[in-house]
């Protein structure tokens, strides 16, 4: 019998350790997760906040009991809905998956099967399930449940997509066709569509702008209180949480410190790695970038600079043709930017705006429907691509998990390059890798060089993909949100990096960003690009702190606010008063 009272989900004493190799004497085995203790109630949203490997995904597939070997549940229980995760059966565990257990996974562009269109992925869940897992809050009458038709399946499909604001259209559709935020709403959608009592949430807004970021959240809180559903949110994102969270729970090198309301974590810190990270979600600019912008945007606009990048009213068309008839969509309309030698150049804008396209015709990956492009003082030549190209143009990618192929070591993603552009010998690559790894402060290096990706962290897996882009030495990077995965330290070190790399090499960046503190950090200029026009572009400072275009004002607005930790003390001073 179902008890109000009792927590949805009720968390005791879990420990997840990674076994040791036992071929290899000298291995011991890792505690992931030590200890950890927590409860969600009915409704309530709780969130879980950490860096980068303090054990937030482990904590995931622990409860999920989706952990790969060598890891293993080494102690603690897990009781929801009154069973006990770590004990029932994989059978009676599978009816809870989706039905009332459900995952919102990392990434969104990584969690849809690439080869199947949406109403096929819808179809994957449903069959999974037998027929009582599908008495939802739908148009279906209790006699169409026992028996529903593939219609019947379609029209609930339908229903939940308009639950997360997305029109049928999109059931036609692949993952590839879609932006990253109706991506991640359709990831929502799917694990909505047993009406489970709990959803799992893994960064849901990863790489989203902050105007999806907000969107999407905002659906998140409408469906919870339509639906009555808790959420366990899993994120690095301080702000977002505290402003939206019902009580958050802080991790660790894989210890829970503290579970507290936001304002409890804002009144009484108490413990100084919980003051570090609101201290660092306040301040996402470092102060060394801080001074940089404030003493180049005091410089005179484009003096006596040379130009790297150049393009000149760009447009790009998508034709798509079928048997009954051609359609085409219109990307980016009439751009116009330059870039100059040894500065950044921020390209800013929501998901689907374009951004990513342009970067594709920069690369020459795709060729414009018309416009010109032009390399310094040569224009590109859209039928011909040379080596001498490649080698003055390079592109650090946005998923750092991804980019570098987990077959080969690292000595092989740095020396490939190195040979292709012919920067050197094959006598003098290695010590050339070597010198890659230790300028994007890998040091030192000979640990590094003949790793794996897997055995990287994502900060460090992003440091080998930006040397990889040293390797040819180019006059340009573009970068297409190099930041957007990584944690608030993380992200912080890799911008000084970014900064000194610029500096050292003179080279000239085009970041490509939805994340406006990393463009306030790191650019000279900036432009907004909006549904594939440039809508205001000028100085990085004046942009941001006067905005003139309505996307822009709403780009401003949209960022979530870390509440003022001097003015929260303040209160509670005046509290105890």
């Amino acid at each position: 019998m179902k008890h109000n009272h009792l927590p949805l989900l009720q968390l005791s004493n879990l420990e997840v350790t990674y076994l040791s190799d036992l071929s290899q004497a000298d291995t011991q085995d890792f505690i992931s997760v030590q200890d950890v203790s927590f409860d969600i109630q009915e409704g309530e949203l709780f969130a879980l906040v950490g860096e980068s490997g303090c054990g937030k995904s482990t904590l995931i597939n622990a409860v999920l009991r989706t952990l790969n070997p060598p890891g293993v549940i080494s102690g603690g229980q897990c009781f929801f809905l009154g069973s006990d995760l770590f004990q029932i059966t994989e059978s009676k565990l599978n009816q809870l998956r989706w039905s009332a257990l459900s995952l919102v996974p990392q990434s969104a562009m990584n969690a849809l099967n690439p080869v199947l269109n949406i109403w096929a992925q819808f179809q994957d869940v449903l069959e999974k399930h037998d027929q009582q897992d599908l008495s939802l809050k739908s148009s279906m009458s209790s006699s169409q449940i026992e028996q529903p038709s593939e219609q019947e399946l379609r029209t609930l499909v339908v229903e939940t997509l308009e639950l997360v604001e997305l029109s049928a259209d999109v059931l036609k559709l692949y993952p590839h066709e879609l932006s990253g935020g109706m991506r991640q709403r359709v990831t929502i959608a799917l694990a909505l569509i047993l009406r489970p009592k709990l959803i799992i949430m893994d960064e849901p807004t990863t790489a989203l702008d902050v105007i999806v970021q907000h969107e999407i959240m905002q659906v998140v809180l409408r469906l919870r209180d339509e639906l009555g559903f808790s959420i366990l949110l899993i994120t690095h994102d301080l702000p977002l949480v505290l402003s939206l969270a019902d009580r958050v729970g802080i991790m660790q090198k894989g210890k829970l410190l503290k579970v507290a309301t936001p304002t409890q974590l804002l009144l009484e810190p108490q413990i100084d790695y919980i003051a570090q990270l609101i201290h660092a979600s306040k301040i996402p600019i470092p102060k060394a970038l801080n001074s940089k912008l404030t003493i180049e945007s005091a410089l005179p606009k484009h003096q006596a600079k040379t130009v790297t990048l150049k393009a000149k009213n760009l447009v790009k068309i998508y034709k798509q043709k079928s048997f009954w008839k051609s359609t085409q969509k219109t990307v980016l309309q009439n751009v116009n930017l330059e870039l100059y030698q040894g500065e950044t150049l921020a390209l800013v804008g929501a998901s689907g705006s374009g951004k990513s396209t342009l970067a594709r015709l920069f690369m020459q990956m795709e060729q414009p429907t018309s416009g010109e492009i032009y390399l310094g003082e040569k224009r590109l030549d859209p039928k011909k691509v040379d080596r001498a190209f490649k080698t003055q143009i390079q592109m650090v990618f946005q998923d750092p998990f991804g980019a570098l192929n987990p077959i080969h070591t690292i000595a092989y993603h740095l020396q490939r390059p190195l040979l292709i552009h012919q920067v050197c010998t094959a006598q003098q690559v290695r010590a050339q890798a070597l010198a890659l790894l230790e300028s994007v402060g890998l040091s030192p290096a000979h640990e590094f060089i003949d790793r794996y990706p897997h055995a990287l962290s994502g900060g460090q897996r992003q440091r080998v993909c930006i040397a990889r882009a040293l390797a040819s030495r180019p006059k340009l990077l573009i970068a297409d949100e190099p930041t957007s995965m990584l944690d608030v330290s993380l992200r912080e070190d890799l911008l000084l990096l970014l900064q000194q790399l610029i500096q050292e090499h003179q080279l000239s960046l085009l970041l490509i960003t939805h994340d406006l503190s990393t463009a306030q950090a790191l650019a000279d200029q900036v432009a907004i690009l909006d549904q594939g026009k440039i809508v205001e572009q000028g100085l990085t400072t004046e942009v941001f702190q006067n905005p003139q275009h309505p996307f822009t004002q709403r780009l401003v607005k949209a960022i979530p606010q870390t509440p003022n930790l001097s003015a929260s003390q303040n209160l509670r001073e005046d509290q105890s008063v």
